[in-house]
C-alpha cells in the first residue's frame, strides 16, 4: 500500500532540505545550460537561501506562508542563521530568490520527490523600478561640451580615447556600452552605413558574451552623416586605415574596460553640472 502511494505520487519521502536540494538542482540542471553571468546571478540567490532560516527546512515541510514571511524578512534588515546581520535586499534581488525556489520546487515535483508544490501558494515578488529620467536636449548639449573639455585633459599619456565618438555612438545608435566596447572595425561597413552587433563585453573583466537573445544579433544603421565622418576619421587617426581590431582599444590592443568608461561618465557629469543618472550607466 505504501509502495502504491509512492508510485502514484500521493506519498513521497525525501531526505533533502531546501538548501541541499536547491544546491543539487543548480549543479544538475543549471550549470551546463547557463552562461557564466546568468549562473553567477543564480548562485548569488542561492547564497541567500543557504544562510536563511528556511535553509534547513525539510524539502517536503516548507509551506507558502513560511516562504512569504521569508520574502518579507529579506526586504528589511535581517539576520541569517549564523547570526550575521544583512542589509535589506532590493525587490529585484528578492524576486531572483523567488524564481530560483519556484524552479527548484517545480523540478522536485516532476521527479516525484514531493507530492505538493508549496510555491504554488506564494505570491510573486513585485519588482519596484525607478522611473527613468531622460535627458533634455539642453542637458545633452552640456554633456557633449563637457566631453570636449574632458578630452582635452591628458589623463592617459600612453593612450587617448575618443570619448566624444563613444558617447555619440551611444546616443545615436541606441547600442549598449558593452556592445560598443566589443565592437571591432570588421563589424563596421561604412559603404552600407551599417554596424553589426553580435557580441558584448562583460562589465567586469575581459569576458565577451553572445547577446542574451537572438534579436541581440542585429545590424544597426548609421543614420547621421556626422557620425559616419567621425568613424572614418577615427579609423585613420594613426595615419593608417585600420581594418581590424577593437574600435575602442587600450594600449595593448584589447578592449577598454567598462569601469574606465563608467568613471569617465561620472567625471563628465560633474563637469556638465548634471546630477541625475550619474551613478547608473
Amino acid at each position: 500500500e505504501v509502495q502504491k502511494k509512492k508510485s502514484e505520487g500521493t506519498m513521497v519521502t525525501s531526505t533533502h532540505t531546501v538548501a541541499t536540494w536547491t544546491s543539487d538542482f543548480i549543479n544538475t540542471y543549471k550549470i551546463g545550460s547557463l552562461k557564466k553571468s546568468s549562473l553567477e546571478r543564480i548562485l548569488q540567490s542561492f547564497n541567500i537561501i543557504e544562510v536563511s532560516p528556511i535553509a534547513n527546512v525539510p524539502l517536503d515541510k516548507l509551506n507558502g506562508a513560511v516562504v512569504q514571511n521569508f520574502y518579507n524578512m529579506l526586504g528589511e534588515a535581517w539576520t541569517d542563521k549564523n547570526g550575521k546581520e544583512h542589509k535589506p535586499l532590493s525587490s529585484s534581488s528578492v524576486s531572483k530568490v523567488h524564481k530560483l525556489l519556484v524552479s527548484a520546487y517545480k523540478k522536485a515535483v516532476q521527479l516525484r520527490m514531493i507530492s505538493l508544490n508549496p510555491m504554488d501558494t506564494v505570491d510573486p515578488v513585485k519588482v519596484r523600478t525607478k522611473e527613468m529620467s531622460v535627458f533634455t536636449w539642453r542637458e545633452v548639449g552640456r554633456i557633449f561640451r563637457a566631453i570636449r573639455k574632458y578630452d582635452s585633459y591628458k589623463l592617459h599619456n600612453s593612450q587617448r580615447y575618443d570619448y566624444r565618438l563613444l558617447f555619440m555612438m551611444l546616443l545615436e545608435t541606441g547600442c549598449r556600452v558593452g556592445e560598443l566596447l566589443a565592437l571591432r572595425w570588421e563589424d563596421i561597413n561604412c559603404s552600407t552605413r551599417e554596424i553589426y552587433i553580435h557580441t558584448t563585453k562583460a562589465r567586469d573583466g575581459q569576458e565577451f558574451n553572445d547577446p542574451k537573445t537572438k534579436s541581440g544579433n542585429r545590424h544597426v544603421p548609421i543614420i547621421f552623416d556626422k557620425l559616419l565622418e567621425m568613424l572614418k576619421d577615427y579609423r585613420k587617426k594613426s595615419g593608417i586605415i585600420k581594418m581590424t581590431g577593437y574600435v575602442f582599444e587600450n594600449k595593448s590592443g584589447g578592449a577598454i574596460s567598462y569601469q574606465r568608461v563608467f568613471l569617465t561618465w561620472q567625471r563628465v557629469c560633474v563637469l556638465a553640472g548634471i546630477r541625475k543618472n550619474i551613478h547608473t550607466f
